[in-house]
């Protein structure tokens, strides 16, 4: 497999249509979510910033939103009936995280690369919102309609009893 079919969204969906993703792609994708998380957190530590008003209820206002997405999630992709919600779903967020976390870390340091551009207290947190709404958005559509193009005719995974 080449990088660009892992990187690909669509790509990926014609996989995990076709079936379950074996267990090494999987943690290949896992890997991605998890470093890319990792480096987020290392950004923002090595990062000066002094919270503004919105820091504190952005944050909470992300925990939840993460929640809320995350049960979407398992709802879109069938619930207790579906299949294959974890490689599913860590593989989509790997790849449409990418596409978004490297934008969103170009936005957040823009007023410091152009010192004349004013933003407000309100700009991380609005910007950090916007592009959770994106992604999270993009991840239930992507897994909405593997969830339904695998039920309608790709292959079933097959499950030992």
């Amino acid at each position: 497999m080449k990088l660009g079919d892992l990187v690909r969204i669509g790509r990926l969906k014609q996989r995990l249509i076709a079936g379950p993703l074996p267990n090494p792609l999987t943690f290949v994708y896992f890997f991605f979510v998890t470093g890319f998380d990792g480096l987020q957190l290392a950004i923002l530590d090595s990062t000066p910033h002094t919270p503004g008003p919105w820091g504190p209820p952005a944050a909470w206002a992300s925990v939840v939103l993460g929640i809320v997405f995350l049960v979407l999630a398992y709802r879109f992709n069938g619930g207790s009936s579906g299949a294959d919600f974890l490689p599913r779903y860590f593989s989509l967020s790997a790849v449409i995280g990418l596409y978004t976390a490297g934008p969103l870390q170009i936005l957040l340091r823009l007023p410091r690369w152009l010192p004349s551009l004013e933003v407000g207290p309100g700009y991380a947190p609005a910007l950090v919102l916007g592009t959770n709404l994106l992604m999270f958005s993009l991840i239930l559509v992507n897994l909405r309609d593997v969830a339904r193009r695998t039920a309608s005719g790709g292959s079933q995974p097959s499950r030992a009893s």
